[in-house]
């Protein structure tokens, strides 16, 4: 797999092309760690999208499965299934939100809590060769860059979803169009 990104020549590479390098990489990157992630947690019963759900919920507390969705890298559907094994093996409990009944808000066990703590050290030893080789001032550099770029997605993804709802709140309705009244074929 390391051979799909050769060296760049960042003389030579077009301020045009940087972002899509970027883009690639990270997208390299994710594919990596999950896959390392699932063969060192395989062992221990979890998966990467698994620990990722149980360390957003003992850092955040409780979240809303589409609010876990990004962090497990799946779909919705993807989601609902691992909460619900999650659920299943007593690691996270649900309920429905009492403010939009369609929501399903999820927690942590104590059991559930114990579990990701047990997983934290083995990642985080797993982590810790994506930086070997590095001194500390450039492992906190990277960090600092992550997270510029994090926040920077943050963002970006805030203003996309705003953008498609007001783009649907001025859209009308077909069945609101006045096309909708008439009983001639189209």
């Amino acid at each position: 797999m390391a051979e799909a990104f050769p060296p760049l020549d960042l003389e030579r590479l077009p301020r045009a092309h940087i972002a899509r390098e970027i883009a690639k990489r990270f997208t390299f990157l994710r594919r990596l760690a999950t896959v390392a992630l699932n063969r060192i947690l395989a062992p221990l019963g979890a998966t990467a999208p698994m620990y990722n759900v149980l360390l957003r919920l003992s850092t955040e507390g409780q979240l809303s499965q589409q609010e876990l969705a990004l962090d497990a890298g799946l779909d919705a559907a993807g989601v609902s299934r691992l909460v619900a094994k999650l659920s299943d093996m007593k690691l996270v409990a649900i309920k429905v939100d009492a403010q939009d009944r369609r929501r399903r808000l999820v927690r942590l066990t104590a059991k559930g809590e114990a579990f990701e703590q047990a997983l934290e050290p083995v990642v985080d030893a797993a982590m810790r060769h994506a930086v070997v080789g590095r001194d500390e001032n450039e492992e906190y550099e990277l960090l600092r860059i992550l997270d510029k770029t994090v926040r920077s997605m943050v963002e970006v993804l805030d203003v996309v979803r705003r953008d498609r709802r007001r783009a649907r709140s001025r859209r009308p309705s077909p069945l609101l169009s006045p096309e909708a009244d008439t009983d001639e074929p189209t």
